[in-house]
């Protein structure tokens, strides 16, 4: 049986690897590519400047390289040359829409005619998510039920994620937003059932006019935590995150917060900061590094974690399906020290892979599994584990 798990482990780590070398190397190799195709468009540009159709495939190249300024100002001036050009002001109005100018979106997005029920989806999706933007306020989230099976056993499992924005009528179109989270896991014939139960609230707040900069979100944080010993943990933090988007390829992120945990009656101080980057080559491909410290002290006892995550995520197109579905995969490693009356040291290693495959536009299927090691001074608590998942949810 643990050599059964441990080639388990293996499989599913080395799958990992594999992806993440899959989506990445030709996530870069299509985005020198597609640069490559833009310059060759542009030498023909310069040769015929009026050709409409050198425009669209250069506005399209751009929108595909995530370099919208680009997109809007090439297709700007084909419209110019022929206000009917519907392909053209489609994609203007995509792009717009991701620059943020939803106004400029939502108006060329009103004189498009759809050419086939495809686009017609597609045009209705589009418009859905601009005035969902553009409303004073908007809900949003997921809801998914299934199953995971782990060590042998198979448990229920539901979550929830609401996204709650409000408007602060601000100029940088600041917003206040609030994030509710719910995690269950059922019990089985040997392990109680776990919850957790997570509130963050703050406001967003944006430095600069354009769709790059530093954005800030000073925020409140509760949590309930219930394992499945059936121990409660109810933790309280204060915050502030912060985005920056510096090109259209590459944005950093951080987190910091500071609050306190309560366990058994008992309660420690807590400190807790993350920060990394996000690559983005192309608009279907996406890859992320983030480095992890946490720190739990109370007197007598202290527990530092360290740890570091790649993850990397691909969108691919599924023949008619309206949506695209998208492939990821992850690597992470950890590093525990506890000292105090149960000293011990620990080093975690994990990797994952899975699949959202959606039905519809809001329908979908979560696969996903996951492989575990961890290494122990105290025997008892090392392990090996595969934890394989399967979800179907709906998106609102």
């Amino acid at each position: 049986m643990r050599r059964h798990l441990s080639c388990m482990v293996r499989a599913i780590s080395a799958c990992a690897t594999i992806v993440m070398l899959f989506v990445a190397a030709p996530a870069l190799a299509q985005s020198g590519g597609l640069e490559a195709q833009r310059s060759a468009v542009f030498e023909r540009l310069l040769a015929a400047p009026d050709d409409r159709a050198l425009m669209r495939d250069y506005a399209r190249l751009s929108v595909q390289l995530r370099d919208y300024e680009a997109a809007v100002a090439t297709l700007e001036r084909a419209l110019l040359l022929d206000p009917t050009d519907g392909t053209a002001r489609y994609e203007l109005a995509i792009a717009y829409q991701a620059l943020g100018a939803l106004e400029l979106a939502n108006y060329h997005f009103a004189l498009v005619t759809p050419a086939d029920p495809a686009t017609a989806d597609e045009l209705a999706a589009y418009q859905d998510q601009n005035q969902s933007e553009q409303a004073p306020s908007r809900l949003r989230g997921q809801v998914a039920v299934g199953a995971i099976h782990q060590g042998g056993e198979t448990r229920a499992i539901g979550r929830a994620q609401i996204t709650w924005r409000t408007d602060l009528a601000g100029r940088n179109r600041d917003y206040w937003q609030t994030d509710l989270s719910l995690t269950i896991l059922g019990g089985s014939a040997t392990l109680n059932d776990r919850q957790r139960l997570s509130l963050r609230t703050g406001p967003w707040l944006t430095f600069g006019e354009s769709a790059y900069g530093v954005r800030l979100r000073p925020y409140a944080e509760a949590r309930v935590e219930r394992d499945t010993a059936g121990a409660t943990r109810r933790l309280a933090f204060v915050g502030v995150q912060y985005a920056n988007t510096h090109t259209r390829e590459l944005s950093s992120f951080a987190d910091v917060k500071l609050g306190r945990v309560l366990r058994s009656g008992a309660s420690r101080n807590v400190a807790h900061l993350s920060l990394g980057a996000t690559y983005r080559p192309n608009r279907d491909t996406r890859m992320r590094a983030a480095v992890r410290v946490e720190r739990e002290w109370a007197t007598g006892t202290r527990i530092a974690r360290r740890g570091l995550r790649l993850d990397a995520a691909h969108e691919f197109s599924v023949g008619d399906l309206p949506r695209k579905w998208v492939a990821n995969t992850h690597i992470q490693a950890d590093w525990i020290r506890e000292t105090g009356a149960t000293p011990r040291r620990e080093q975690v290693q994990a990797a994952g892979i899975g699949l959202r495959a959606f039905a519809t536009r809001e329908i979908f299927v979560d696969l996903a599994a996951r492989a575990e090691r961890r290494n122990s001074d105290i025997a008892a608590r090392s392990q090996r584990n595969t934890i394989f998942t399967l979800q179907i949810g709906r998106e609102f």
